[in-house]
C-alpha cells in the first residue's frame, strides 16, 4: 500500500468519526428540543384547565410561559404549537436515525431538502419569538430555549447532511417532504386528541357553544367599580368575580383566572369578594366562624391601604388548604402582613371597620340582584359567563369581544 493511498485512508476514517460524532451530537440536541416541547405541551393543557401552580418558566411578568400558554398565539387549528413542534422534532430525529442506521440512501437532493425543513423551523422561531416580544409582551423562557435548539439542530445538519450542490427546484418538489410534513399533521391532531380527551377538554369544548349563546343572551348588569379590587383599570372589557377564599372551586378559577390574564392585559378584571358566611354577608342564612369575612376585609384593606390587595387574594389562595380549617385569622395575617410588608395593625383596623363591612355587603347586594348562587361566578361585560373560569369558554367568548 502507497504512502498516498494510507494517508487518503487515514483521512476517510477521520471523517467518518468526524461525521459520526456530529450524527450523535445532532441526535442529542433533537432529543433535548423534543423535552423542552414535551414540557410546553403538558403545561398549555394545565393552564388551559387551571391545573398549574407557579411554573419552572413563570419568573415574573415579563418572563412568562402562563401567559404565551393562554394567548391567541398559542395554538393553530386549536392544535398548541407546541405539540406541532414535538411531532416536527420526533419527525427529524426518525430521519436522522433512518440515515445513521444506513435505512435510506443518501442523496444530494434528500441532504437539501432535510437542510430546508430546519431552515424554515429556524425562521419560524424568530418570527414566534418576535409575535412574543412585540404582540404578547412577553417572554417564554422554555419557548426561548427552543428557539436556540432550532438553531443549533440547523447548524448540526448543515455539518451531517451537507449536498454536493444546491438544485432548488428538486429539492422543493423533492416528495418525502410532502410525507414528512403530512406525518407532522397527523401526528400533532393524534397527540392533541389524545391528550385533550385524557383530561376531559374536549368534553369542555363541546359545550363552549352552548355556554357562550346563554352569556350573549343573559341580562346585563351594572356593578359599582368602587367595590373590590381591579386589575389592569383601562379597558372595555370587564371580567367580574365573586368568590370566596375558602371555596376550593374558587382556587382553581383563581389560577385559571390569574393566567388568562397574563396574556391578556387588555381586560379589566374586577375581583370581588363574596364570603360564604352569614356573618358579613346577608345573601347567607347560616353564620359561619367569621374567618372568611374577615380575609374578604383584608384583601380589600390591603388594597386600598398598601395597594396589595392582588397579593394578599393571592396568598389566601395559596395557602387555602393551611386555612380551611383555621377560625381565628389573626397569626395568619401577622404572618401574611410579614411576608408582604404590610401594617398589620393599619389593615386590621381597617378590616374592622364599619366602612368595609358596609362594602363588603354592598358586594354581597349587587351580587343577590345579579343572582349570583354559589362561587365562583364570572361576568364578561356585565353578562353571566357560566364556566368562566375555564380557559377555552372564556377566551371564545373575549374573542367575540375584540
Amino acid at each position: 500500500m502507497t504512502l498516498k493511498t494510507n494517508l487518503d485512508f487515514i483521512s476517510y476514517l477521520k471523517n467518518h468519526r468526524d461525521m459520526k460524532n456530529k450524527t450523535n451530537w445532532l441526535i442529542i440536541s433533537l432529543i433535548l428540543t423534543m423535552g423542552l416541547f414535551i414540557y410546553l405541551t403538558i403545561h398549555h393543557y394545565a393552564v388551559q384547565l387551571g391545573m398549574n401552580g407557579p411554573g419552572l418558566c413563570s419568573i415574573n411578568s415579563q418572563f412568562n410561559c402562563d401567559a404565551a400558554a393562554t394567548s391567541s398565539y398559542a395554538e393553530i387549528f386549536k392544535i398548541p404549537i407546541a405539540v406541532f413542534g414535538l411531532c416536527f422534532n420526533f419527525v427529524m430525529l426518525m430521519v436522522v436515525l433512518f440515515r445513521k442506521w444506513s435505512w435510506t440512501e443518501e442523496s444530494n437532493i434528500q441532504n437539501g431538502a432535510v437542510q430546508l425543513l430546519f431552515l424554515v423551523s429556524g425562521v419560524l422561531s424568530i418570527v414566534l419569538g418576535a409575535i412574543s416580544i412585540f404582540k404578547i409582551h412577553v417572554v417564554c423562557p422554555f419557548c426561548v430555549a427552543t428557539y436556540l435548539f432550532s438553531f443549533i439542530n440547523f447548524f448540526l445538519v448543515l455539518k451531517t447532511f451537507s449536498p454536493a450542490k444546491y438544485a432548488i427546484w428538486p429539492i422543493l418538489t423533492y416528495k418525502p417532504n410532502l410525507i414528512m410534513g403530512v406525518t407532522v399533521l397527523v401526528l400533532a391532531w393524534f397527540i392533541s386528541g389524545m391528550i385533550q380527551d385524557s383530561y376531559g377538554l374536549s368534553e369542555i369544548k363541546k359545550i363552549v357553544p352552548e355556554k357562550i349563546a346563554l352569556w350573549q343572551n343573559s341580562p346585563s348588569f351594572n356593578f359599582s367599580e368602587s367595590m373590590g379590587i381591579i386589575k389592569n383599570s383601562n379597558s372595555k372589557i370587564i371580567l367580574v368575580e365573586f368568590a370566596d377564599f375558602k371555596c376550593p372551586h374558587c382556587k382553581v378559577a383563581s389560577q385559571s383566572i390569574h393566567n388568562f390574564l397574563k396574556g391578556h392585559s387588555e381586560i379589566k378584571f374586577i375581583f370581588k369578594p363574596f364570603p360564604l358566611d352569614g356573618t358579613c354577608n346577608p345573601a347567607i342564612t347560616q353564620k359561619g366562624d367569621g374567618s372568611r369575612c374577615k380575609m374578604a376585609a383584608w384583601v380589600l384593606c390591603s388594597d386600598k391601604i398598601a395597594k396589595k390587595g392582588f397579593d394578599v387574594h393571592t396568598w389566601y389562595f395559596e395557602n387555602q388548604e393551611n386555612l380551611s380549617q383555621v377560625s381565628e385569622m389573626k397569626n395568619s395575617n401577622l404572618e401574611l402582613a410579614k411576608i408582604l410588608n404590610l401594617n398589620y395593625e393599619e389593615i386590621e383596623s381597617c378590616s374592622e371597620s364599619v366602612t368595609t363591612y358596609d362594602e363588603i355587603k354592598k358586594i354581597s347586594e349587587e351580587a343577590k340582584a345579579a343572582k349570583v348562587e354559589g362561587t365562583p361566578t364570572v361576568f364578561l361585560n356585565g353578562k353571566k359567563l357560566e364556566y368562566g373560569h375555564f380557559t377555552e369558554i372564556l377566551k371564545t367568548a373575549v374573542q367575540t369581544l375584540n
